[in-house]
């Protein structure tokens, strides 16, 4: 829950300071040896990896990244840590 809580108060800070991520999906997710989370990918850097799109947003290609895509985002992820399953939502729908 540690790892979730931080990944949330990355987020926040991110957006206080007026940007949005874009790309909030498990191989954006940087843990450091002292357990810091960071998130790397800013500005939409996506995986190639076609079960990473699961985690982005529906309205990401027509709106851009903004901050509720990436709170959408963000509860992909965390359903995925939290519950230790995949996403339910399959890479084309």
């Amino acid at each position: 829950l540690q790892t979730a809580a931080s990944l949330a108060d990355v987020l926040a800070y991110l957006h206080r300071s007026g940007r949005a991520h874009g790309a909030v999906t498990p191989s954006n997710i940087l843990l450091s040896t002292e357990g810091e989370v960071r998130l790397g990918g800013l500005g939409g850097l996506v995986s190639q990896d076609p079960l990473e799109h699961a985690y982005l947003a529906p309205e990401l290609a027509e709106r851009g990244c903004g901050r509720a895509a990436d709170l959408f985002s963000l509860g992909r992820v965390l359903e995925r840590i939290l519950a230790l399953t995949p996403p339910l939502v399959t890479p084309d729908g």
